[in-house]
């Protein structure tokens, strides 16, 4: 029942639901002493990292190669690190720019993947600066970047 929850709300590969469950069983069910001596913060925070997990690296997997999906979760790194660097912004600003602006990355990253010519889109938008693209997601000018990463393939 779990694994169809996860499967669902997650849309995660199989293979991948029972190597996480596997996980989280030896983590955290080793016997059934331990299994009513469970220590539920540790639990919660095993499933936090496996949804940030799920959310960045798993969010385009069909069809990538092993360069590009080692790619996508730098991507999202950079983006956070150079929000969090924003002594301008309060947190609250920070935490709305952050979830924005990767809204706006995932978008780009999925008109890549329609792309014929994928994998040199994905290297040419990965090489403008960071700075850049944040200030264009957040001008709302996506299609302009779109179509700039994508000319220069």
């Amino acid at each position: 029942m779990v694994i169809k929850k996860l499967q669902v709300k997650r849309k995660l590969h199989p293979n991948k639901l029972y190597y996480i469950i596997d996980v989280l069983k030896r983590s955290c069910f080793k016997d059934d002493t331990h299994f009513q001596k469970l220590n539920i913060s540790r639990f919660k925070e095993l499933i936090n990292q496996l949804e940030l997990w799920a959310n960045d690296s798993m969010r385009i997997n069909k069809g990538n190669s092993s360069s590009e999906k080692a790619l996508i979760p730098v991507f999202f790194e950079k983006i956070d690190k150079l929000i969090e660097n924003d002594h301008t912004l309060s947190e609250i600003e920070k935490k709305k720019k952050t979830l924005y602006c990767r809204k706006m990355g995932a978008k780009m990253l999925d008109s890549i993947q329609e792309s014929k010519t994928r994998e040199k889109a994905l290297f040419n938008f990965m090489k403008m600066p960071i700075e850049f693209i944040v200030a264009e997601m957040t001008r709302g000018n996506v299609e302009m970047l779109n179509a700039r990463f994508l000319q220069e393939v």
